[in-house]
């Protein structure tokens, strides 16, 4: 316990977070987990799938060392493109057997306004507030020229929250661990 305590508590375990860009089988998992999405089994066999152009599909890596478990390897162009992909395809229910209830997690989110759905989003997908130029930009994504405290019909929340969602999933903000 002492070992542990001295660990967790140490200044250098806080400054290591953030430092590990999250592996592709990471990533879709993270983000499955967190936007609450159903899969049905046939719905997992496209998500494994889906990992393809991502470049780490469960077991097919040849050499017996595994994975690489460094950001250099999949911090590149196609790799981060095809994540951006990926976050959007999931958001806008693009999988068949892999449904994310977006009109449940506005309802949840309790958002009356476009600087609340950010917010409750943000906190729901990365348990963090965002720096306040990303908030601000996100903020006037959702607006699209509306005021940003003002109060907007639930329906209007339901059809930016998928956009919303794939552009936090995309952000650094999540891609990092």
């Amino acid at each position: 316990r002492a070992v542990l305590r001295t660990i967790l508590l140490s200044d250098e375990f806080f400054a290591s977070a953030g430092q590990k860009l999250r592996r592709p089988y990471e990533f879709l998992i993270a983000a499955l987990r967190s936007l609450g999405a159903q899969v049905t089994p046939d719905g997992l066999d496209e998500l494994i799938y889906s990992l393809y152009p991502l470049g780490q599909v469960p077991f097919e890596w040849e050499p017996p060392n595994g994975y690489p478990d460094v950001g250099a390897a999949w911090a590149n162009t196609n790799g981060l493109l095809n994540r951006w992909n990926l976050a959007s395809a999931l958001v806008l229910n693009g999988f068949d057997g892999a449904q994310v209830p977006i009109r449940g997690l506005v309802a949840n989110s309790g958002a009356k306004t476009p600087a609340q759905l950010v917010d409750t989003m943000a906190s729901l997908l990365l348990q963090r507030a965002l720096d306040p130029p990303d908030r601000a930009r996100l903020i006037d994504y959702v607006a699209q020229e509306k005021p940003a405290d003002g109060r907007v019909p639930g329906w209007y929340l339901n059809r930016q929250a998928p956009g919303l969602l794939a552009l936090i999933l995309g952000s650094p903000y999540f891609q990092w661990r």
